[in-house]
């Protein structure tokens, strides 16, 4: 039913163990509720895969999705993100991440992720562009630490040896996320980061640049876009490369991804991907003007969802465990 369709190489010397993996889920009309797993990867020494299954109703029902550690022996802490691709435009591909929030995996507790992934009615819309030929593509990153001395930097914010191409700066936050190599199209380690013609780019910069989508483990129009962003400045620094811009078509304010996470009057989608500036920000979303129940305004990316037993609104939550 599932098959591989890139899996990043992981030096199991380094730590923390960073790894990108993608699965490609066919058949996605004839999901169910059983558990429907990832072919094993690995990212440092220990064994992952990915879980999803249908809850609920063809019409009100969710596709969840978890990140499973294999044969936990020894605790791991991590920060995850899933995606599910957009494979028309890229436009509308959905991120969830954990951002600060740390997860556990142990023997005892060896999954996590997020119950309300995506509601299959999205999922199946041909307008999105999540299915196509009855197949989808789900994007997961894991970053998996010894402990969580590892995972919480000593300073929030850093010098790297590289300059960003698109907000032109080395510093490296928690707004801009590390900082990210490509050569010929694809990611580097940062050893092969000081070669010729390699792009450096800030995770945060590249993952809200409007037309900049993975295919595989090809990045598709990075270069077109650093070069329509070269012409655009920033409406909070005033340096160019601005890639992103507000969410209402005829405004003109566009920032880089740091400097737009870093203002607080930026109003996000809850998918983390949509930004309203500050002129806008009383503006509605699309999906707020059809939404009946309360929206949770977000500066970040990792998505607030409502539980259908608590009505508690978490970010991931443990699968719970059949009896």
């Amino acid at each position: 039913m599932e098959s591989v369709q890139n899996q990043h190489a992981v030096n199991e010397d380094d730590v923390p163990w960073t790894s990108r993996y993608i699965w490609r889920i066919e058949n996605v009309s004839k999901l169910n509720e059983d558990d429907h797993f990832s072919p094993i990867f690995s990212i440092g020494p220990d064994k992952w895969r990915l879980l999803a299954f249908r809850r609920g109703c063809e019409v009100n029902g969710y596709l969840s999705v978890y990140v499973v550690a294999i044969e936990c022996k020894n605790s791991r802490c991590v920060k995850f993100s899933l995606a599910i691709v957009d494979q028309t435009y890229n436009y509308n591909t959905l991120r969830k991440d954990t951002e600060d929030q740390i997860f556990g995996f142990t023997e005892d507790e060896s999954d996590w992720g997020f119950d309300d992934f995506i509601q299959l009615k999205e999922l199946k819309d041909p307008r999105n562009g999540y299915t196509v030929n009855d197949a989808c593509i789900i994007e997961c990153s894991i970053s998996a630490h010894d402990s969580i001395e590892e995972v919480v930097p000593e300073s929030i914010e850093r010098d790297s040896a590289f300059i960003c191409a698109f907000c032109q700066t080395s510093k490296v936050s928690t707004n801009s996320g590390s900082i990210l190599h490509f050569a010929n199209r694809k990611e580097v380690e940062e050893d092969e980061a000081s070669g010729p013609n390699v792009v450096h780019v800030h995770q945060k910069c590249i993952e809200l640049a409007p037309r900049v989508y993975y295919a595989g483990e090809i990045v598709m129009n990075l270069e077109k876009e650093l070069a329509r962003s070269s012409k655009l400045k920033c409406s909070c620094c005033g340096l160019k490369g601005a890639a992103l811009g507000c969410f209402k078509r005829s405004c003109k304010n566009t920032y880089h991804a740091p400097c737009a996470l870093g203002t607080s009057d930026c109003r996000w989608d809850d998918e983390g991907h949509r930004m309203l500036c500050p002129t806008h920000s009383g503006m509605k979303f699309s999906h707020e003007k059809t939404k009946e129940k309360k929206l949770v305004k977000d500066n970040s990316s990792a998505v607030q969802r409502l539980s259908m037993l608590k009505k508690e609104k978490v970010i991931a939550k443990k699968k719970e465990k059949s009896s």
